[in-house]
């Protein structure tokens, strides 16, 4: 046994055994001043069973960490870091104007602690205004700076310490600022005289205080609607435009497969969000050839959908002039490189059918190499060309390989959502797994062979949403 499991162990044992014992000890028995034995069980049974009580949520709580560190030992190895997009931060996107709304709500509800802290105090006394305007305004103020700044962390401290030493030295404060000391009740002081009309402006006083406790927390209250109705309103008409951009993006894509004497082609998708930056497409061109293309935008979401409409646009208007792969892709990169941002980039697969079902051309754009499956039961092949992006350098230089193909040949083009899925104990899907799945699929017509590799993708990541979008469509040679 190494070093680290023996400290595992050790810890195991401890919270097992060692810690609840010893609270169960300490909450029995004590010793009180007088030097005698106080036993809780048969002097304050109500008290003991509530001890008792707690103890029992203890030790399963500890029971339930010593079970986690016993896991994480058997692991032995840190897991991979799993790549993702950055968290989402509510303080990074929030709009200026809607953060000091916010703060403004905040600062309202939470200003009212002021006047409640008066009114808890127990100094029967005269209430003067500075006093509680200075309480008020603390308290509200230290709230809203966590709103404010947030993102500041020297600011929020500077500002919480401010605000919470005014609210603490509000009495000082007061007298520095208005001349005269305020006047403090003595904690030991006994009876209180106070005349009627005393006692009238003191009550009076407090209602006030009261009132204006209730007056702000009522305010808070309707900023904080507004802020939601306004914010209702800017998601509904998001989610209206994601909707067209949704209705879009699946435009995009086939309604069916395709099939003929020669071939039999079948894709799926499934994007990570609402709007997916995948592309593939069956495109019959002149002469009975058929162009089969798989392409994937950087990222994904309405941006990512937006360029991989305008890749089928561009990828249209060439294969009307040439269908052959290199011509395509370099007049496809030039497009790209003038329209697309310079961090957008579409990576692509592309695949030649001629029309006889012999011939198959393949050239990719820093897309996945292609899994290649004969007939005569032969390992799984990939097969890729070394060359760049679509719009990531003006001057890319494309290649295409070309082979014989047999009746019953398949050939799958997927994205790289689909290889680096991830399941929920936090291992990728990766090539052997794909290349495994195609093997089986094999004598599968292509639909039922692009249905099966969704389908143990699915399984595989436990049906957990995708970090990334995936696709696959499937090429069976007749």
């Amino acid at each position: 046994m190494d070093r680290r499991s023996e400290s595992l162990r050790i810890l195991n044992l401890t919270f097992k055994i060692i810690g609840p014992l010893f609270l169960a000890i300490s909450l029995t028995f004590e010793v009180d001043d007088n030097g005698k034995l106080w036993i809780m069980w048969r002097d304050d049974p109500l008290l003991a069973a509530t001890c008792c009580l707690l103890a029992v949520f203890a030790f399963v709580g500890w029971w339930r960490t010593s079970a986690l560190l016993q896991a994480r030992g058997k692991e032995g190895i840190r897991r991979p870091r799993i790549p993702s997009e950055q968290a989402y931060n509510i303080w990074r996107v929030m709009d200026p104007a809607l953060r000091r709304r916010l703060a403004f709500a905040v600062f309202l509800m939470f200003a009212t602690v002021g006047p409640l802290s008066l009114l808890m105090s127990t100094a029967f006394q005269p209430v003067r205004p500075l006093n509680i305007f200075i309480v008020t305004f603390c308290s509200g103020g230290m709230s809203a700076s966590i709103v404010l700044f947030a993102r500041k962390p020297l600011l929020l401290i500077l500002a919480v310490a401010v605000f919470l030493a005014g609210n603490i030295f509000s009495p000082e404060i007061t007298g520095a600022l208005e001349g005269r000391p305020v006047p403090s009740v003595p904690a030991t002081a006994g009876v209180l005289t106070l005349t009627e009309v005393q006692q009238s402006d003191i009550r009076a006083q407090r209602a006030l205080v009261g009132f204006i406790g209730a007056g702000l927390l009522a305010c808070g209250y309707v900023m904080f609607l507004r802020l939601l109705i306004v914010e209702g309103r800017q998601r509904t008409r998001l989610a209206s435009e994601v909707a067209i951009a949704q209705r879009i993006q699946e435009s995009l894509l086939p309604s069916a497969g395709f099939s003929n004497v020669s071939y039999e082609i079948s894709g799926r998708t499934q994007p990570a969000t609402e709007v997916g930056g995948d592309y593939y497409d069956m495109i019959e061109a002149g002469s009975g050839a058929i162009v089969v293309v798989i392409a994937d935008v950087t990222g994904h979401g309405v941006g990512a959908g937006t360029l991989a409409a305008m890749t089928k646009s561009a990828l249209y208007a060439q294969i009307g002039h040439n269908p052959s792969p290199i011509p395509a892709l370099e007049n496809l990169n030039t497009t790209m490189r003038a329209v697309a941002e310079r961090n957008m980039f579409v990576t692509m697969a592309y695949v030649l059918l001629q029309a006889d079902g012999r011939a198959v051309t393949i050239s990719t754009a820093g897309h996945p190499p292609v899994l290649y499956c004969g007939s005569g039961g032969l390992p799984v092949r990939e097969i890729r060309t070394a060359s760049l992006a679509l719009g990531m350098a003006r001057d890319s230089r494309f290649a295409s390989v070309e082979q014989r193909a047999a009746p019953g040949d398949m050939y799958l083009l997927y994205t790289d959502g689909v290889v680096e899925a991830i399941s929920p104990g936090g291992e990728q899907f990766g090539m052997e797994r794909l290349s495994a799945t195609l093997r089986k699929s094999s004598g599968l017509s292509a639909a039922d062979c692009s249905a099966a590799v969704m389908a143990e993708l699915t399984r595989f990541t436990g049906g957990n949403a995708l970090r990334d979008d995936a696709t696959v469509v499937c090429i069976r040679v007749r």
